[in-house]
């Protein structure tokens, strides 16, 4: 990890303690940069990453999930975590444009980097996003045009940016004008870049599909939009769970890394 402050954008890489003791994981904060400015990100591997292939996930939670979690919940099954942050949060500059162009072009210029590594590019990649996050998910894997994401997977996806607007009233239309720089009538296409209903034609790999039922901050109708125009493909897989929860927690952790595990 270290050697990475070699390749160009990379600021500084710097190692990061757990809160308690987490044998078998190691942390790092990876500073980057772009045309877009400052971006930081936390990476959380197997002690053995350097001698041992290990699946890498590219994970955009929804909320702020510690590098204790990510240990525990992912690196504990061998995988590495890279999770990027948003503009705007931790170390990154900016502000966040709900996985705008802006987004995108951050978390390619992330790939890119990882994939200059020894140990991340002889491995497998997998992304993975929850609420907001889902955006980036799927947009980075339609953008993915030499196929080296290997599949997606969403929790409470939002998919229609403008129907998410309308179903959850004044206060988030207000918010995603405020990040988007525009409303739905101004610039229906900047709405329409961010929706997965709009590109899922180009989402021509492994998905999977998970919804809370139980969480009304996400209507079920965001995921069965998405699900009606991939569901004729074998690839394409969908669950709904009954819980409260938010990102991809006990149930939902499970099905994903069923998931990975067929195709790794």
């Amino acid at each position: 990890m270290e050697k990475m402050v070699d390749i160009d954008g990379v600021l500084s890489v710097t190692m990061q303690a757990f809160s308690q003791q987490i044998d078998g994981a190691v942390a790092y904060k990876v500073l980057y940069e772009n045309a877009n400015g400052k971006l930081a990100a936390d990476v959380v591997l197997p002690r053995d990453y350097a001698e041992e292939t290990h699946t890498v996930l590219l994970y955009f939670p929804e909320v702020g999930i510690n590098i204790d979690a990510l240990a525990q919940l992912y690196v504990s099954r061998g995988l590495i975590v890279v999770r990027p942050y948003a503009r705007g949060y931790d170390a990154s500059e900016g502000v966040r444009d709900f996985g705008g162009a802006l987004d995108l072009a951050d978390a390619q210029t992330l790939l890119s980097i990882f994939d200059q590594t020894d140990f991340i590019a002889r491995s497998k990649v997998f992304v993975a996003g929850s609420s907001e996050g889902s955006v980036n998910a799927l947009r980075l894997f339609a953008a993915d045009a030499e196929d080296r994401i290997s599949g997606c997977a969403v929790v409470d996806a939002v998919t229609d940016l403008h129907a998410f607007g309308i179903a959850r009233g004044e206060n988030v239309q207000n918010l995603l004008a405020a990040l988007i720089g525009s409303t739905y009538d101004d610039a229906p296409e900047e709405y329409a870049l961010r929706s997965a209903v709009t590109f899922s034609d180009r989402l021509d790999g492994p998905i999977l599909m998970l919804h809370y039922t139980r969480n009304a901050n996400f209507p079920v109708e965001q995921t069965d939009g998405l699900y009606d125009l991939l569901k004729d493909r074998s690839d394409c897989a969908y669950r709904k769970i009954d819980v409260v929860a938010s990102d991809f927690m006990g149930e939902g952790l499970q099905c994903l890394l069923a998931w990975i595990d067929l195709y790794d």
